[in-house]
């Protein structure tokens, strides 16, 4: 649809590569930290760095692509641009006009907004905001607490001192570095996993995450209604648009 739009004013634009995939395999792998005994065994806390290399190579090849001219830009994005980069552009895009065509308000990325119409696009800021806040109000529910005491417990006999799982996940010392994960770092992942595994602390800090945001989904089910119907309107719009020749 933006591309469509860039078209009409004769500029040739295609949306940058999704990057590769590193780290979790989706937004709840990791969410309550690491579980895999045999990435941990080589890797302590650290993401594969064969997928690192993959995802920084990829990210320094998309910074080597032509920028669009600032011109360019203001007919993408509109005015809701950097302020140095409205410096930049010319008379004519100044006065909201490119190659004698008027630009959308917002540019072409405003435009499709509007015809996908709402502000729902693709995440409900409300879910997210769920989301987010689930999360730490999670490690306040009284199980979880039991469950980490148990698992600091734990990590004790093992030689290792921590309040909460995270803490060990969050380790300062735990940074990437070109000679890869150290000794003391593996032991500690290998440890913490194995504490994890005996007092289900994932478990039950997923059970407990989960009857928060039910209730949360219980309390504002009237808005989430409305989120999802406005979601379903834009991928209805966004088919319609696609479908066109």
């Amino acid at each position: 649809m933006v591309g469509r739009c860039l078209k009409e004013f004769g500029i040739a634009w295609k949306p940058a590569p999704e990057l590769p995939a590193i780290g979790p395999r989706n937004m709840l792998d990791w969410r309550y930290g690491i579980h895999d005994a045999g990435m941990s065994a080589k890797f302590g806390y650290q993401v594969d760095p064969a997928q690192q290399a993959r995802y920084d190579k990829a990210l320094k090849a998309a910074d080597t692509q032509p920028q669009l001219s600032a011109d360019a830009q203001l007919v993408l994005g509109g005015t809701d641009v950097p302020a140095e980069l409205l410096q930049q552009v010319g008379p004519e895009a100044r006065r909201g006009f490119y190659g004698g065509r008027k630009i959308p308000e917002g540019g072409c990325f405003g435009q499709a907004r509007r015809t996908l119409g709402g502000s729902v696009q693709g995440v409900s800021p409300l879910v997210q905001r769920l989301t987010n806040d689930s999360y730490p109000t999670s490690m306040e529910d009284p199980l979880v607490k039991a469950a980490f005491a148990r698992w600091s417990a734990c990590m004790k006999t093992k030689g290792f001192t921590y309040p909460a799982p995270m803490a060990a996940n969050d380790d300062p010392r735990f940074r990437p570095s070109p000679g890869g994960a150290s000794r003391v770092e593996i032991d500690t992942a290998l440890a913490d996993i194995g504490c994890r595994a005996t007092h289900r602390v994932a478990e039950i800090w997923h059970e407990a995450e989960t009857r928060i945001q039910r209730a949360s989904i219980t309390r504002n089910a009237t808005a989430l209604a409305a989120d999802r119907r406005a979601l379903d309107s834009s991928l209805r719009k966004a088919a319609d648009v696609l479908a066109r020749p």
